[in-house]
């Protein structure tokens, strides 16, 4: 079969999709709540804040990273001072924004569509399979046997052709 190159190729995509989704950003920092934030900006704690979208990548002067997530709808230094941080602790910290990953929104749409892609190329490497098979695979229904009843006479003109009789 000549598409199981292209079937172990898909595979391994799958896997190394699989392996970055769970492992590489999981092990990179940990998640917190933004109140744990909030309390380490009010104690003075925090040397700097990266902002990509709606999370926040916060470095402890300890060198420590702690992920967290902020509202889409309002700015990361106005969450912080609603949630009573002083602007004189604020500006001891350092924020930066930083843009979002060109290749993390093709990550959300490739893991949306893989799926769909590879139950399709499955189903087409079946249906295929069965089509090399004598085109009998799906014709179960299609039974070529053919009824016999008793009381319809089984003589054809040949059995009968020249005779008087008839």
């Amino acid at each position: 079969m000549k598409w199981s190159g292209v079937v172990y190729i898909l595979l391994l995509l799958v896997a190394g999709l699989f392996l970055y989704t769970f492992f590489w950003q999981a092990g990179s920092s940990e998640t917190v709540e933004l109140n744990r934030v909030v309390r380490l900006a009010q104690n003075g704690e925090i040397k700097k804040i990266l902002v990509r979208g709606d999370q926040l990548e916060v470095t402890l002067m300890n060198g420590s990273k702690l992920t967290t997530y902020k509202e889409s709808k309002l700015g990361t230094l106005e969450t912080l001072e609603r949630l009573g941080v002083g602007k004189a602790q604020l500006q001891k910290i350092q924020v930066e924004v930083a843009p979002p990953s060109w290749w993390g929104g093709w990550l959300n749409v490739l893991s949306a569509v893989l799926p769909l892609v590879l139950i399709g190329v499955f189903f087409f490497l079946i249906l295929r399979q069965a089509q090399g098979a004598g085109n009998q695979a799906l014709s179960f229904g299609k039974s070529r046997a053919r009824m016999f009843t008793g009381d319809k006479p089984t003589v054809t003109f040949d059995d009968v052709a020249g005779v008087d009789e008839a």
